[in-house]
């Protein structure tokens, strides 16, 4: 592809280049292995975060989009986790533009895409973000075969009675009691009135008794046109519309300029949260419950304590990070630590597939060979730091250290013993600790937190994506400020 195509789509003046988005598409048509040239250009952009001024997050979605009529089913089956991968990091950001500018390309590639898009909904973790955009993907199954509508149909009605049993929450269900009443799979219908009586009284029963007044007969299915059956044509001018708009309102929007947002903290979880979802996490790690944890801590520590970022991640930064940093602030047991090399490792290997750390896999075997160590030195209570130290002892009395009550408790009865033997209450004193370590006041250790609540580790993410990912087996020791 000459390269004066690719300096088009990166023109922030003048009009939607229209000529380069179907020279893309017609050259995706032509030569499929086009799409990982798409795909890495947008994975790149799309670390950049609010300091991205540019429409090529727009424009890609909608080569595919332009190209999926003319594609082979191979094709469409090897780009659709690309794709549907994408639409979950736009819910990931919040971007509602991205969202609906993935949708259209998820829909346009038709019912074969509906394989990965169930695939993707049960690793779906944020109800609140791509969500009903996979759902709504299931309306393609309405023009499938037998053999696939069955398979949504078997998918729905599995949904439904995990929420029956109370194993999902019907607050997150609703969605495929719709996609049932759409598919006119009317031998499901008791299940969805004893869920519309089960969810009566809830904000969201509406959606239950809807659909079962559907599949009854009763109600017509709603309709409205989906983004996919326009031409992009249509639906790409109008967003495009909304960034110019943006842009030209704010052209300070920089990230430099915008003190709320810690650009290295939104790159660190969203590289976590790529690397979780990707084909090295089942390649490299037999189990990665801590992966998340392990990778977002590496990540913080090297950028808080070292100044680096994760494209200058080097065997001396790694040695402090996982050799001095995680055994001296993370408290957990010694099956995390076990854990922080091969996850460590895996990520490193990652990176440099990912064209992100060029010595990726030099530097995964140099980890590799620490591992017994990390794990010698993090369980050695010498290399304790004095926050770590006291989450230690208070979890080997057999405190539960995510109860703020319980803990409060602790503190407050250790101090008093403290103060009846003479000493200085150690947990309650601020000149007692290293010069970048905080001290332990109770707030530091959350309570019981609703899972689209604020993080509080301050990250500014929900805590279901932030720290609720480990919080049941892990405590971390402190936040990273």
């Amino acid at each position: 592809m000459d390269d004066s195509i690719w300096i088009e789509l990166q023109h922030t003046q003048g009009p939607i280049p229209w000529p380069a988005i179907n020279q893309f598409a017609n050259a995706l048509v032509e030569n499929p292995p086009t799409w990982k040239s798409l795909a890495k250009r947008y994975n790149k952009i799309a670390l950049y975060g609010v300091d991205y001024c540019g429409y090529e997050e727009l424009y890609i979605p909608a080569i595919f989009a332009k190209a999926a009529p003319r594609l082979s089913k191979e094709t469409i089956l090897e780009i659709s986790p690309f794709l549907v991968e994408k639409l979950c990091e736009a819910g990931f950001d919040d971007n509602d533009i991205l969202l609906e500018a993935f949708s259209a390309a998820c829909g346009s590639m038709g019912v074969a895409i509906l394989p990965t898009v169930l695939d993707f909904i049960v690793k779906e973790d944020d109800t609140l973000g791509a969500w009903v955009f996979l759902w709504g993907l299931l309306r393609l199954a309405e023009h499938a075969d037998d053999q696939l509508r069955k398979q949504v149909i078997d998918f729905c009605v599995d949904f439904l009675k995990q929420a029956d049993q109370g194993k999902i929450d019907l607050s997150d269900a609703d969605s495929a009691a719709e996609a049932l009443a759409r598919l006119g799979s009317k031998e499901h219908l008791e299940l969805l009135k004893k869920l519309a009586k089960k969810s009566k009284n809830t904000l969201y029963s509406g959606e239950y008794r809807a659909a079962f007044e559907i599949l009854s007969g009763k109600q017509s299915p709603y309709q409205f046109a989906e983004m996919w059956d326009e031409p992009v044509e249509q639906w790409l001018p109008p967003r495009w519309k909304m960034y110019k708009d943006w842009y030209e309102k704010d052209q300070n929007a920089a990230v430099e300029d915008d003190e709320d947002f810690d650009f290295q903290q939104y790159k660190a979880d969203k590289l976590t949260w790529r690397f979780l979802r990707s084909t090295d996490v089942s390649e490299y790690l037999s189990e990665h419950e801590d992966a998340g944890f392990i990778i977002r801590n590496l990540l913080e520590y090297a950028w808080t304590y070292e100044g680096a970022g994760v494209e200058k991640l080097d065997e001396q930064v790694l040695k402090e990070v996982l050799l001095a940093l995680f055994p001296r602030k993370t408290s957990g047991s010694q099956e995390l630590f076990e854990n922080i090399g091969p996850v460590a490792s895996a990520f490193l290997h990652w990176l440099e597939k990912q064209e992100i750390l060029p010595n990726g896999q030099e530097l995964a075997y140099k980890v590799d060979q620490w591992s017994e160590e990390i794990v010698a030195r993090g369980m050695d209570p010498v290399n304790w730091g004095m926050a770590k130290s006291f989450t230690m002892k208070a979890e080997a009395d057999g405190i539960d250290t995510t109860d703020e009550l319980a803990l409060q408790h602790y503190v407050a009865q250790y101090n008093l013993r403290a103060l009846q033997d003479n000493e200085e209450p150690k947990f309650l004193q601020e000149d007692q600790h290293d010069e970048d370590e905080m001290p332990i006041p109770i707030s530091e250790v959350p309570a019981k937190i609703g899972r689209n609540a604020p993080c509080p580790c301050g990250s500014g993410m929900k805590y279901k994506k932030c720290c609720g990912n480990t919080q049941n087996s892990i405590v971390a020791e402190e936040t990273v400020q």
